[in-house]
């Protein structure tokens, strides 16, 4: 399994550092999803979100691929994850009043990562 450009296809050329082997218990279908879940949670945490350590994360969802991923980057980069699980109604806003630095009337920046569809 593994990542590179132009990768939806049955064959791929790209750099070795970019693939690897999936465990025997897996099909070929199971182990694509995992670079997806990754490739999506790090664009939207680091590339976008400027992830740094020290942030608090929201997501929404944890226990899907995407929230499984981004999970254990926040926590890879020294982050303070929260995963409401299904509860989703108000929790941006929950999540901002609670905050921390919004009780201490200091600023600072959150990243809320919703996984499901519609948020």
């Amino acid at each position: 399994m593994g990542v590179g450009q132009n990768a939806i296809a049955t064959r791929l050329a790209t750099r070795g550092e970019l693939l690897w082997n999936y465990p025997a218990d897996w099909t070929a279908a199971q182990a694509a999803t995992v670079p997806v879940a990754y490739c999506t949670a790090y664009y939207s945490l680091v590339m976008r979100g400027r992830l740094r350590p020290g942030q608090r994360v929201l997501i929404h969802s944890g226990s899907g691929a995407v929230g499984l991923a981004a999970i254990a980057i926040c926590l890879h980069r020294g982050c303070e994850v929260s995963n409401n699980g299904w509860l989703y109604i108000n929790s941006r806003k929950y999540f901002e009043a609670s905050n921390p630095c919004s009780l201490a009337g200091k600023a600072c920046r959150c990243i809320f990562l919703g996984t499901r569809a519609g948020l």
